[in-house]
C-alpha cells in the first residue's frame, strides 16, 4: 500500500508534468507558424511586437485571470486559490524553455507545418489531461472559469468560447495596430481550438487510467 504522502507527491509530479507536456504543445505551435491556440494568442502577438517573452506574457495574462476570479467573487474568494500564482510562474517559465529547446524545428513545407500543429495538440491535450486528472491546482484559466459559474452559473463551455474570442479579438486587433497585417493567429488558430478538444476527450479517459495505476488508487 503507497504512504498517502508518496501518492500526492506523485500527483503533484503528474501535474508539473502536465505543464511542462502543455508548454512543449504550445512552443511546437509558435513553431509551426500556422497560428497559435487561442488561449495563447493574445500573449504570443504581443511577444512579437515586445521586448518581452511569450511565457512572461502568459504569467501575465494569467494573473490578469485571477484578478478576475477576485473581482468576480469577492468575499467568496479562497485564499488557497492565491496558488494559481506560483503555477502560473512556472507554466510561464516552462514555456520560455519549451520555445528555446523546439528553436530547431524549423517545418520546411505546409505540410510539415501541418505535421507540427497536430503534433503540438497531441502533446498539449495530454498535458492537459495530465494537468487536470491529479486534482491538485487549477489553472488561472479554469479558475476564472469556475468564478463564473459559481457566480452567475454561465456553463464552462460558454465561458471557455468567451475567453477564447475576447483573446484572440485581442490579438487580431494589437496585429493589425502594431503591423498593419495579421500576425500569429491563422487557420491554425482555429485548427487547434478544435483539434485540442477532440484529442482531450479522446485522452482523458485512458490518461485517467494511467494516473490511478501510478498513483496505486485502483
Amino acid at each position: 500500500m503507497m504512504m498517502p504522502s508518496k501518492k500526492l507527491l506523485i500527483r503533484y509530479l503528474i501535474f508539473v508534468s502536465g505543464l511542462f507536456l502543455m508548454s512543449i504543445g504550445i512552443a511546437l505551435s509558435v513553431q509551426a507558424d500556422m497560428g497559435i491556440s487561442p488561449i495563447s494568442s493574445l500573449p504570443y502577438v504581443l511577444s512579437l511586437g515586445m521586448p518581452i517573452s511569450l511565457g512572461l506574457l502568459t504569467i501575465i495574462l494569467h494573473t490578469g485571470f485571477l484578478a478576475g476570479e477576485i473581482i468576480i467573487l469577492k468575499r467568496e474568494f479562497y485564499l488557497l486559490s492565491l496558488l494559481q500564482i506560483p503555477v502560473t510562474i512556472v507554466f510561464g517559465m516552462f514555456i520560455d524553455v519549451a520555445c528555446m529547446l523546439c528553436s530547431w524545428i524549423v517545418p520546411q513545407s505546409y505540410l510539415m507545418q501541418w505535421v507540427v500543429l497536430i503534433a503540438s495538440c497531441v502533446i498539449l491535450a495530454i498535458g492537459i489531461c495530465l494537468q487536470i486528472t491529479p486534482h491538485v491546482f487549477v489553472m488561472a484559466s479554469e479558475g476564472l472559469m469556475l468564478a463564473a459559474f459559481q457566480k452567475y452559473g454561465i456553463p464552462l463551455e460558454q465561458s471557455k468560447i468567451a475567453i477564447d474570442v475576447t483573446l484572440v479579438t485581442l490579438g487580431i486587433i494589437y496585429s493589425f495596430a502594431a503591423f498593419s497585417t495579421l500576425l500569429g493567429i491563422r487557420e491554425g488558430t482555429v485548427a487547434s481550438a478544435i483539434l485540442i478538444g477532440l484529442f482531450v476527450r479522446q485522452f482523458k479517459k485512458p490518461v485517467e487510467r494511467v494516473v490511478k495505476l501510478v498513483t496505486g488508487t485502483v
